[in-house]
């Protein structure tokens, strides 16, 4: 009877090890807007066509283990202002759309693209960490969050997994409709 139970309890234990086994790391890369990022796990994907109230956008998220991480890449092509004052805006939006603060402003560069890292904060607390780039009337908008807050090695990872896989044209609304038409190749990549 004990071996029995010794043996329940042995598979069960097996059972637990594999539920819980983290997700494994997924390199996605969007060629239509032009960049790849590492994801610790499959992000969903969705695309929105420009309308009155919005722009043509695209946001890649995944949420793994209470971390939350995300690029967001928006047509801009209608902003006014130098990309400077874009990031300025851009920040500020964010924050609102988040119900954070602003927190400490850094310059960042994507190769020789000069970019925002964004600390943004909740009730004086570290929150969200995010980079901001401008590119070809793009604004490129990649964060993460975690509950460990911006230190935790997974949010610099992911941060730093975000590259360009190609200097990127702005989409017309069409590209939209083709691109929801070729879904897999938005796909995450294994």
């Amino acid at each position: 009877m004990r071996r029995f139970a010794t043996a329940v309890l042995a598979l069960a234990l097996v059972a637990v090890a594999a539920c819980s086994a983290p997700p494994k790391p997924t390199a996605y890369v969007n060629a239509q807007w032009g960049f790849g990022v590492t994801f610790p796990g499959p992000p969903k994907v969705t695309e929105t066509a420009a309308s009155a109230t919005q722009a043509h956008s695209v946001l890649a998220e995944a949420n793994v283990d209470g971390r939350d991480f995300a690029v967001n890449v928006i047509d801009a092509t209608g902003a006014d202002g130098a990309p400077s004052e874009i990031l300025d805006r851009a920040q500020a939006v964010l924050a609102q759309s988040q119900g954070l603060d602003v927190g400490t402003t850094a310059v960042v560069t994507l190769g020789d693209i000069p970019g925002r890292e964004v600390r943004f904060d909740k009730d004086g607390s570290p929150a969200m960490l995010a980079r901001l780039f401008m590119i070809n009337s793009r604004l490129y908008e990649v964060n993460a969050n975690s509950a460990k807050g911006p230190t935790d090695p997974a949010v610099k990872t992911f941060l730093d997994s975000f590259h360009l896989v190609a200097t990127p044209d702005a989409p017309s609304d069409s590209d939209v409709s083709s691109a929801n038409a070729a879904a897999p190749t938005n796909a995450a990549q294994p």
